[in-house]
């Protein structure tokens, strides 16, 4: 049985149990005492997609507190699990008109900013030799979700850098398995999609208060091309190279 202490948001969590779920894995949120964790998955939180006030403000700040309680907790363990992976987001880079490999500098946005703070958190479990990846992903899509306010906000023109939720797992899975994985990888398939492709015949009732908002530039949602240049590295390759289908 493998241990993995799993932190993320709901979609990822819920992802990795049903990838999971007819493996030898043992998924748990907490470390629990005497029992050997193999590995660690952590993950930002949703995006806020809305103006940046001190409700938001106030949740990433305890977001950021309990991630490095969090991590000192991991720190001080006396069985300490050999791998940590850490999931961002490509947001980072802000909207690009050139495709953006890994090295790209990072966007000066208090969203951009907040990410690099959470990504820094994690950089001192190299010293206790825990072997950290960080993935910055593309938006996550979920066979059969609904459509996501990520795809609502920017212009209909900017292009989405995706990945499926599938390989996201899988990508997971490989790193945790593969001892030479470490460092930051991109993370999104190559075959990027603009909004317009995405969102066509699916604008539903419920988003139509958020509409207006697609004509502006969106520093949660930017336009992006994202290159995973490293992960032909770890002789990854996706399985989804077809954008993922969501509800109409």
């Amino acid at each position: 049985m493998i241990s993995v202490v799993v932190r993320c948001r709901k979609e990822i969590e819920q992802a990795l149990f049903s990838h999971w779920s007819n493996e030898s894995f043992s998924i748990d949120s907490e470390f629990i005492d005497g029992k050997m964790t193999a590995g660690v998955v952590h993950s930002i939180p949703k995006a806020p997609m809305i103006n940046w006030n001190e409700q938001t403000q106030n949740f990433l700040n305890f977001y950021l507190q309990q991630t490095t309680d969090f991590v000192q907790q991991l720190m001080v363990r006396s069985q300490r699990p050999s791998v940590c992976i850490v999931v961002s987001s490509s947001v980072v880079y802000g909207s690009q008109v050139d495709q953006v490999e890994e090295g790209k500098p990072v966007e000066n946005n208090v969203w951009a900013d907040w990410i690099v703070q959470y990504e820094n958190i994690f950089s001192s479990l190299d010293k206790v030799g825990i072997r950290v990846v960080y993935i910055r992903s593309g938006v996550v899509l979920v066979e059969g979700s609904i459509p996501s306010t990520y795809l609502y906000a920017g212009k209909k023109e900017d292009w989405v850098s995706w990945i499926s939720s599938r390989d996201l797992c899988r990508f997971i899975d490989h790193c945790l398995r593969l001892d030479r994985a470490k460092g930051m990888y991109h993370l999104a398939s190559s075959n990027w999609v603009q909004k317009k492709s995405c969102i066509r015949n699916k604008r539903i009732r419920a988003f139509s208060r958020i509409r207006t908002f697609i004509q502006g530039e969106s520093i949660f949602s930017p336009s992006q091309k994202i290159v995973s240049r490293r992960i032909k590295d770890l002789e990854f390759h996706f399985s989804q190279e077809n954008v993922v289908k969501i509800k109409n």
